[in-house]
């Protein structure tokens, strides 16, 4: 089955079997060229076989249909960790924490590249606000969501708050 299928790629990365897993994503997606998830477990396997700039482009892809796959956000931000290139390595570690805060290796991976910023890595790193409203969604706490997301739109240095802003403006002038 798909998802017997889909399982065994996965389990073939935690093994540290990335060619074997590589070979299963194949094999699904040409019969299921469209299951997004098992773009990202290829995305895994690339990363591990040192091809990290075509699985950044799987994970791109993979974000472009589903913007929110934590493996994706993970993905790109080890592979920008090991660019060097913090800021976008961190800014995926922060997605992927919101999306995942239970994924031992997502808070670790972040609070890794939070340490190579700052000099030190601190105790544990916390959620960001949207990552809490997700939270509260998930526990079914929608009066701590709406408040949390309430303030996260007027929160003026958020980043996806001048892009939406900036995509209302350009949406208005069209007009």
């Amino acid at each position: 089955s798909l998802r017997g299928q889909y399982e065994e790629a996965a389990r073939l990365i935690r093994v540290s079997r990335p060619a074997d897993a590589r070979d299963v994503c194949i094999r699904i997606l040409q019969t299921f060229p469209r299951h997004v998830a098992t773009y990202a477990v290829l995305g895994q396997a690339l990363v591990r076989l040192g091809r990290r700039d075509e699985a950044a482009n799987l994970f791109y892809r993979v974000l472009g249909a589903d913007p929110e796959s934590a493996a994706a956000h993970a993905g790109l931000a080890g592979i920008h960790e090991r660019r060097q290139a913090l800021d976008e390595a961190l800014w995926h570690y922060q997605r992927a924490y919101e999306l995942a805060p239970g994924d031992v290796d997502v808070r670790e991976g972040y609070r890794r590249a939070v340490g190579l910023r700052d000099g030190a890595a601190p105790e544990r790193v916390t959620l960001t606000r949207a990552g809490l409203a997700r939270l509260y969604l998930r526990g079914g706490l929608y009066t701590r969501a709406v408040w949390e997301l309430r303030l996260l739109l007027e929160d003026r240095r958020r980043l996806d708050h001048h892009r939406r802003r900036r995509h209302l403006r350009g949406h208005h002038r069209r007009r």
